[in-house]
């Protein structure tokens, strides 16, 4: 039986068993002879035969490399955490917050109703109104009727002799063409504070015209803020003319009386008229363009004096 399994092992390994001495002694290519039963009986059959080549099964290197390799710990799910971006880099309501457009800066103080306020009641055009009458007086103070300027024509026996209230300039004195000097008027006059004659108690001179479509001229300056009173004293001959009033800035309507009044008869001898106009201009430049007029080639159309308050 031991000759039978030396012979297979020798038959595996290609080696060739020789018999030396005893039919017991077994060579394994030398001649030297080992005996059988402590080396090629444990070497062969136990660790090499049995263990590597006789399972059929399949190769035994599976069991070095089972699954261990693609292991699922190598990519792990940490690696794309949502700590990455997280939500307070685009942040936070503060950064457009509702104090940069506060209501107060379109505050309803910026259109307020102060700013456009009395507009609407500001007047729109001048006021001018006017009425001829007789002279309240035979003697008229000039200083004490007109308190912003007074005036007065021909005093002295010259018809561009022209006084007027020191200091003042409201009254311009305008043009009085080709005018005649007359010393014995109705009306008389009296001033104080005047210039280039200073004072004069009960002057009665005066200027006229004695031909159709002659005129005399002059302006009184007005404000827009409020209303002023010019009176005019002219008188009349056997003639007959007009007197207009008319605003610079054509803010009102002009104003035309006739010379004498309406109403009132003729006659011989001089008759005196006073012709007063409260007005008001739109603007603060806008004056009172006075202009009488003589209509008449017969008679006669003075002008005297005039006073603004």
């Amino acid at each position: 039986m031991r000759r039978v399994a030396f012979a297979l092992v020798a038959s595996l390994c290609g080696c060739s068993l020789e018999s030396s001495g005893t039919s017991d002694d077994i060579l394994l290519g030398d001649d030297t002879g080992f005996d059988a039963s402590s080396t090629i009986e444990t070497s062969v059959e136990d660790s090499t035969v049995d263990s590597g080549v006789v399972d059929d099964t399949g190769s035994p290197v599976d069991t070095a490399t089972l699954d261990s390799y693609p292991a699922d710990t190598s990519v792990a799910d940490t690696f794309v955490a949502d700590t990455f971006v997280p939500d307070t880099f685009v942040a936070a309501d503060t950064y457009v917050a509702d104090t940069y457009v506060a209501d107060t800066y379109v505050a309803d103080t910026y259109v307020a109703d102060t700013y456009v306020a009395d507009t609407a009641d500001a007047p729109t055009t001048g006021f001018l109104a006017c009425e001829a009458t007789a002279p309240a007086s035979v003697n008229v103070n000039l200083a004490t009727e007109g308190t912003i300027d007074w005036a007065h024509w021909g005093h002295g026996g010259l018809a561009s002799n022209w006084n007027r209230k020191s200091g003042a300039s409201a009254l311009v004195k305008g043009s009085i063409g080709s005018a005649l000097w007359w010393g014995s008027y109705p009306t008389q006059f009296t001033w104080t504070g005047g210039t280039p004659t200073a004072s004069v108690t009960n002057t009665n001179d005066g200027i006229y015209h004695q031909s159709k479509d002659a005129t005399f001229q002059f302006d009184a300056g007005g404000s827009a803020t409020a209303e002023r009173t010019l009176k005019v004293y002219v008188s009349w001959n056997g003639g007959s003319g007009s007197i207009e009033a008319k605003m610079s800035d054509g803010s009102a309507t002009t104003a035309t009386s006739t010379i004498p009044p309406s109403g009132v008869t003729g006659g011989s001898g001089i008759k005196p008229v006073v012709y007063t106009c409260r007005f008001r201009p739109l603007t603060a430049t806008g004056k009172l363009q006075i202009r009488v007029t003589q209509t008449t080639s017969a008679g006669y159309i003075s002008l005297l004096a005039a006073s603004l308050r």
